[in-house]
């Protein structure tokens, strides 16, 4: 991963069209990019086809032919000349100028159909169309493959088959492949707009991927899921290999895959769970979604599988969740009587403010609609009925989660100017939030709510009553907030990074004491951090002349320079304020080179860092053989109990070690100290070379 965020395709066609001196590039269904040109007040279209057609107009260098309407022919020479000089560069290994690149390959519709013949036009988990994110490609029994985009606006899915065997209506060809959309979430009426219509650079990719008459084939001659530098793949790959991957660790990751770290920081789930008893939560769901959702039976699995930065919540003790498996005669049926008897049981509930349906699968199979039966459940009772998706490859994002829950906030009441709303920063029963309660009256506001991954219902009746909402911007919780911001339109919305570390923490609360309207915000944030700063100085002392290391592939380097990618963490930073030393060992290789400069970069431009951070490139070979060679005591890994550290005679840590807030930043300092120092390393190394077991 060289950037943590989505490439943007809309963006690239801006790109090239700015390169262009074009108004607009836009992709065309038949594989042609039209150009918009202004002519004084007269609109020009310029037409480029990447094939030879009979009318078209030929341009040196060029592949293809153009035809231009609406311009006179000076006009048209002069945009003919611009688009013949125009060049770009793409990132990742996209180019959606490309033309049959991959023509002679044989088609295999298997679960890297899109990663190996689409790799010009889309990168799983990496691009995005408007609001669709292209979360991968699956493989179907059936020997089709569905292309999946989901995002706030919808999901849509494309079914992808050999051309000779879709004979229904609704299917496009393409060479040797027929494509349709087979599953659409989107609004009706918004279809209509460029950047929702999805399906245009879909067929627009398949047009310039694959030519008449290429071959079909019914597998690889070996497989293509081979990653240089050990990454897990992304979504596109089948279920039994996603599952697998979450009990396997790749051999030199040390750093969560991004799609896993989703899973296992999904403060949508997180927040269902620890809802208190005014949030109803119905879960419909069968077996088989029972082993994709192990959480909602059982969190031991997923808590002790991710490093989390807090453990799983559960809901509190005598609250129920209604979890319905059908039968299968109900599931074929699409009965969806038990389904409504649980609704109504929830909705019925006394202390019940709002029931949440989570939907899963079976109601796609079976065609249940959701949303029918919500509404007429909360027409029956009054109560706000809402429906959440959630399964373990695809997601609701947080904006649109708090959208629907915050539909029982009361806006009939006043802002007080006062109060404010935290937003992701710590369960209402943790340190953090403990200290909070403590602060924040001392810095001149209220605390109104403090909602997730804790949601209480009274809290999220009177969220309105506050003039102000504060939001975590780290990206493992994604509280965009865009359309629950929309509903509160007399209330202030800000973004404040989380407070790990000293200075991180200072920066927490100054930022509080400005929205607070203090004369001199650093000046309190400063007396608020006073008192710790003795303790904080003694275990900072004992800190100096140890070493941290960091194993870092190439795609993991933005954990350490991007801290929205890591919970809000700015590890180097809070690791150099600590007194440690640190040692980032970049595996070797064209990426890794890249990588290794950033963040020499990064180190260079923080006077801190420059004095601590080392940076080491090393040959890719066995972890624990590396490790070996570095003088360092600590080892990070979001893999615990990591053995190849231990192996290695470093102890490990993990996110979870690194506590926020003022007292949270002295406690993650005297635990890291004490991880340091502790002789385990040793003993475990001494108990294996004498053959002990470990259990």
């Amino acid at each position: 991963m060289s950037d943590p965020r989505p490439v943007q395709l809309l963006d690239l066609f801006a790109a090239l069209a700015r390169r262009a001196g074009a108004a607009a590039a836009v992709p065309l269904h038949d594989g042609s990019l039209l150009y918009r040109f202004r002519e004084g007040r007269r609109r020009v279209e310029v037409f480029h086809s990447p094939w030879h057609r009979p009318g078209g107009s030929v341009v040196r260098g060029v592949e293809g032919c153009f035809f231009v309407r609406g311009a006179t022919d000076r006009f048209a020479a002069a945009c003919l000349r611009r688009l013949a000089g125009a060049r770009t560069r793409f990132p990742l290994s996209l180019d959606p100028l490309a033309v049959w690149e991959d023509a002679d390959r044989p088609v295999v519709l298997d679960a890297d159909f899109a990663r190996v013949h689409l790799r010009r036009f889309l990168d799983a988990g990496r691009t995005a169309w408007g609001p669709f994110l292209f979360a991968g490609c699956d493989a179907n029994e059936d020997r089709t493959v569905t292309l999946v985009f989901e995002g706030p606006a919808g999901r849509v899915d494309f079914r992808v088959a050999p051309s000779r065997a879709a004979r229904e209506e609704g299917w496009r060809r393409f060479g040797p492949l027929a494509v349709r959309i087979a599953a659409d979430g989107r609004d009706p009426a918004a279809v209509g707009s460029v950047a929702r219509r999805v399906e245009t650079y879909v067929y627009y990719a398949f047009h310039r991927a694959f030519r008449p008459g290429q071959p079909l084939a019914a597998a690889r001659p070996e497989p293509a899921h081979a990653s240089p530098n050990g990454d897990v793949p992304f979504r596109d790959d089948p279920d039994d290999r996603i599952r697998q991957n979450l009990d396997q660790v790749p051999e030199h990751a040390f750093f969560l895959d991004p799609f896993l770290r989703r899973i296992g920081t999904q403060e949508t789930l997180g927040t269902l769970l620890a809802a208190d008893e005014g949030l109803a939560l119905v879960v419909h769901t069968d077996q088989e979604c029972t082993t994709k959702l192990p959480w909602l039976k059982s969190c031991g699995h997923l808590r002790s599988l991710f490093a989390r930065l807090h453990p799983l919540p559960t809901h509190a003790s005598g609250r129920e969740i209604e979890w319905l498996e059908p039968v299968q005669a109900q599931t074929i049926r699409g009965d969806d009587t038990v389904l409504l008897r649980a609704l109504r049981r929830a909705a019925g509930r006394r202390k019940t403010r709002i029931v949440a349906l989570m939907g899963t699968c079976v109601g796609d199979v079976t065609g249940l609609d959701y949303e029918g039966l919500a509404a007429a459940v909360e027409r029956e009772f009054g109560k706000p009925v809402v429906v959440i998706g959630q399964m373990l490859e695809h997601f609701v994002e947080m904006d649109h989660t708090w959208e629907l829950l915050l539909q029982i906030a009361d806006r009939r009441r006043p802002p007080e100017a006062d109060r404010i709303n935290l937003v992701g920063y710590a369960p209402a029963e943790s340190d953090l939030a403990d200290e909070l309660r403590g602060t924040i009256p001392r810095l001149g506001l209220r605390l109104n709510a403090l909602l997730v991954p804790s949601f209480h219902s009274r809290e999220a009746r009177d969220f309105a009553r506050a003039a102000c909402t504060v939001l975590n911007p780290a990206r493992s919780s994604t509280f965009e907030f865009a359309r629950a911001a929309a509903t509160f339109p007399t209330m202030r919305f800000h973004r404040i990074p989380p407070p790990f570390g000293k200075s991180a923490t200072i920066a927490f609360y100054r930022g509080l004491a400005e929205l607070a309207g203090a004369k001199d915000p650093q000046a309190e944030a400063e007396a608020l951090w006073a008192p710790h700063e003795p303790e904080f100085a003694a275990w900072q002392e004992r800190a100096r002349g140890v070493r941290v290391c960091f194993l870092v592939r190439p795609g993991d380097a933005t954990c350490l320079l991007e801290p929205e990618e890591l919970h809000g963490l700015d590890l180097l930073r809070i690791l150099a304020e600590f007194g440690f030393g640190i040692d980032l060992v970049v595996l070797a290789g064209p990426e890794g080179e890249t990588a290794r400069s950033r963040l020499e970069r990064r180190a260079a431009a923080d006077p801190l860092l420059a004095e601590t951070v080392r940076t080491i490139r090393r040959p890719v070979r066995e972890p624990t053989a590396i490790l070996a060679t570095l003088d360092a005591r600590l080892c990070f890994s979001e893999f615990p109990p990591d053995r190849r550290a231990l192996e290695a005679g470093k102890m490990f840590f993990q996110p979870r070690d690194i506590q926020p807030g003022l007292a949270g930043t002295v406690r993650s300092l005297a635990r890291l100290v004490r991880l340091a120092e502790s002789a385990f390393p040793g003993t475990w190394c001494r108990l294996r070379r004498a053959g002990v077991r470990h259990r």
